[in-house]
């Protein structure tokens, strides 16, 4: 299937033919973390959270070390892409091997030779896999494919503008994105012992943790962000730029994406409390409504209203589906406080 839609993909999203080889090389790093998620879990409930930290480490640094080699070998594209797809399988297949060897550890030797009788019924575990892999295919629609939507109704050149300002964005992201693997399982913890003042007082620090980063730097790009990125430098006599001034129209981009990259950072717990509270298809339902609200609107408006109507499209998706799943969530929490002790379920 990847094989026969690579062509198609590369015809109208990239609008190059020639690109359905970099497509095949992306899905092949999708195949790779196949049980990645798995895997993760299995780490995260049994507090390996220093395997994951080494495995993060680890492709960092050797994706680094070949982009570095190809840069002072002049290596091509290819070389490139290879040590792209080599980070991915590293964090996509590591994970999975250490969570092999933890597992003995965990749930005992013969853990694989469990009853099926023990686990919930067929139509939970259906319900659960639907909801979790479908919540992953919503948010490669709605998030991840951003640049595709982008090539979809533009040239290269807007396309340009989206890939600067997402890769400025990710100054917010990345610091966060260790703390919802290590606040989920306190949050599960808190409420299967019903501790409600602990889990607020947890909620409530991580928020100020995540806002005060991500003000910060929201802040810094809002002062700082034109002239240290798009204007040139001199330097020991020498001019040089991070981004040159054709890509200006990046930073107006980086602004509306701040909005609901803000809203999403500073609550990245939302959908995390919702699991936790083993109310999932909410989160998954009104992940759906506001993706398939985003791309309709996208089809309706984008071409009439330009680039930046995409951005807003995707601040505005972010804003709507993580406030919808706060509210349910901090609903669905004030009934178990006020449920008589070990009622609440």
């Amino acid at each position: 299937g990847m094989v026969l839609l690579a062509p198609i993909g590369a015809q109208f999203f990239v609008k190059d033919i020639s690109a359905t080889h970099l497509i095949l090389v992306y899905g092949v790093s999708i195949l790779g973390s196949l049980v990645a998620e798995t895997s993760a879990g299995v780490l995260q409930v049994g507090n390996h959270f220093r395997s994951q930290a080494i495995i993060n480490l680890m492709q960092s640094v050797v994706t680094a070390v070949m982009i570095v080699i190809a840069a002072i070998t002049h290596a091509g594209v290819w070389f490139v892409l290879w040590a792209y797809l080599l980070g991915k399988l590293i964090l996509g297949i590591l994970p999975a091997v250490v969570a092999l060897r933890r597992l003995p550890e965990m749930l005992g030797k013969d853990w694989w030779r469990a009853s099926f009788h023990l686990l919930p019924s067929k139509r939970e575990l259906a319900r659960f896999a639907i909801s979790t892999n479908l919540s992953g295919t919503i948010n490669m629609v709605a998030r991840d494919s951003e640049v595709l939507w982008v090539g979809w109704f533009f040239s290269p050149v807007e396309v340009g503008y989206f890939k600067v300002a997402l890769s400025l964005i990710n100054l917010i992201v990345m610091p966060i994105t260790p703390f919802i693997s290590t606040s989920y399982p306190e949050i599960t913890r808190a409420i299967v012992s019903q501790q409600w003042a602990r889990l607020r007082s947890l909620l409530r620090r991580v928020t100020l943790i995540a806002a005060g980063w991500t003000g910060a730097v929201a802040v810094g790009l809002l002062v700082l962000g034109k002239p240290l990125l798009f204007q040139p430098w001199n330097l020991f006599g020498h001019s040089f730029h991070i981004y040159k001034a054709e890509y200006l129209p990046a930073y107006g981009v980086l602004l509306v994406l701040l909005v609901g990259y803000g809203v999403a950072n500073t609550f990245f717990w939302n959908r995390s409390l919702l699991l936790a509270l083993d109310k999932p298809d909410f989160a998954f339902w009104a992940a759906l409504g506001c993706m398939i609200a985003k791309v309709a609107l996208a089809f309706v408006l984008v071409p009439r209203l330009g680039y930046l109507c995409e951005a807003w499209l995707l601040s505005g998706y972010f804003v709507l589906s993580v406030g919808l799943i706060l509210a349910r969530g901090q609903t669905e929490l004030k009934r178990r406080e006020t449920a008589p002790l070990g009622a609440a379920g």
